[in-house]
């Protein structure tokens, strides 16, 4: 799945991110990532 990704697909997976999780819960979701 995360075979080649382009500077686009990260963006749109971070904006993907963005909306569903929201900016308040990135400091979590980082430290739950690495």
């Amino acid at each position: 799945m995360l075979g080649r990704i382009g500077p686009l697909e990260a963006a749109v997976i971070l904006a993907v991110v963005l909306l569903i999780f929201g900016p308040s819960k990135l400091p979590g979701l980082a430290k739950a990532i690495g």
